[in-house]
C-alpha cells in the first residue's frame, strides 16, 4: 500500500491518495479531482484544464512521473 498526494500528481492540494497499484491511486486521484470540480474548486480545475490540453507527449512525460513518484513512494 502507498500513499501520494493530490500536489505528487499534478494537484494543488495535499489530500492523500491511497493504493495497492499505481492504478488504484490513478482512480483515488480520478475521483478526487472529480468530486473537487463538481464542487467548483478553482485550483482543481485549472489543474485538470492543464493536463487535459496539454499535447500528447507532454501527457505521456506526467505519466512518467506521476508512476516513477508512485514507484519511490514507501510501502506503508
Amino acid at each position: 500500500m502507498k500513499t501520494l498526494t493530490c500536489s505528487d500528481l499534478g494537484g494543488p492540494c495535499a489530500a492523500e491518495l491511497v493504493g495497492t497499484t499505481f492504478e488504484d491511486i490513478g482512480r483515488a486521484s480520478r475521483a478526487h479531482v472529480m468530486s473537487m470540480i463538481k464542487a467548483g474548486h478553482a485550483d482543481h480545475i485549472a489543474a485538470a484544464d492543464r493536463m487535459r490540453q496539454a499535447p500528447p507527449e507532454e501527457q505521456r512525460a506526467m505519466m512518467a512521473r506521476f508512476k516513477d513518484r508512485f514507484e519511490e513512494a514507501p510501502n506503508i
